[in-house]
């Protein structure tokens, strides 16, 4: 499958193109529920989740419910800690903003602006984006960018430029194509700097692929946001996203 759609990174006629469209058709057609949920839902793991709430031991117990699977359990215990010692409010919105729950989120959104810092603006325009709210997922990231920035928080900064850029991508922000491709550099050339996981890299790669093939001005442009999604794809990002990204793709050089 993958060579096939490799051919698209060759300069293209209309039969080529032709080709590439049906080839597409066929391997989102045959898989399309599976890869949109697979898009739009990606829950984290307990262990993920665990490892947010932090390695505080007053919040032992809180975390060994968690891995048990009784969330409610675990989110009683930490709001009952903030009630005592307020500096654990911020534990509360980190579990919150992790749920899957529509309510949880709800509860985290109203939490942000006392308590919030930028990592839990990542995770909400995160969840925001996974339910398809694309407007939500951008202020928040947004929001979140401009925290970060002032308060120096290197750690998260560029996770917020490269979600940020993702997501002006992803919803066509056209007025934001310069901002995404500023951002989305930006974050690929400090994880790099920072030696970072081969994933992280390559995630950010294919967020600046993305962007040329959404924001493109010709055919070139876009052919090389192709090219940079497949080295990110070998690299280790995610496969589903690729064969979105190279969707968007096929749809935009039909038509230039």
């Amino acid at each position: 499958m993958r060579e096939i759609v490799a051919q698209l990174l060759i300069p293209m006629c209309e039969k080529e193109l032709g080709a590439i469209r049906e080839t597409l058709a066929k391997a989102i057609g045959e898989t399309g529920s599976v890869l949109r949920e697979e898009i739009n839902r990606k829950p984290e793991t307990v262990q993920e989740a665990v490892k947010k709430i932090g390695d505080d031991p007053a919040l032992e117990a809180a975390r060994k419910a968690m891995l048990d699977g009784r969330f409610p359990e675990a989110l009683r215990q930490i709001e009952e800690l903030a009630t005592r010692e307020p500096k654990y409010r911020a534990n509360v919105l980190t579990l919150l903003a992790s749920s899957p729950h529509p309510t949880h989120r709800a509860q985290a959104l109203q939490m942000l602006d006392a308590v919030g810092e930028p990592r839990h603006y990542l995770a909400l325009a995160f969840t925001h984006w996974q339910d398809g709210d694309l407007r939500t997922a951008i202020s928040l990231a947004e929001r979140g960018l401009e925290k970060a920035q002032q308060a120096k928080d290197t750690e998260h900064l560029h996770a917020l430029k490269n979600s940020l850029a993702y997501y002006y991508a992803d919803a066509e922000v056209v007025e934001k194509a310069d901002l995404a491709r500023r951002y989305s550099e930006d974050a690929l050339r400090e994880r790099r700097e920072r030696g970072m996981s081969p994933e992280l890299i390559a995630n950010a790669l294919a967020t600046v692929g993305y962007g040329k093939i959404t924001f493109g001005k010709n055919r070139e442009e876009i052919r090389q946001g192709m090219y940079d999604n497949e080295e990110a794809l070998k690299m280790g990002a995610r496969e589903d996203l690729y064969f979105k990204h190279l969707s968007r793709a096929q749809k935009r050089l039909s038509v230039l």
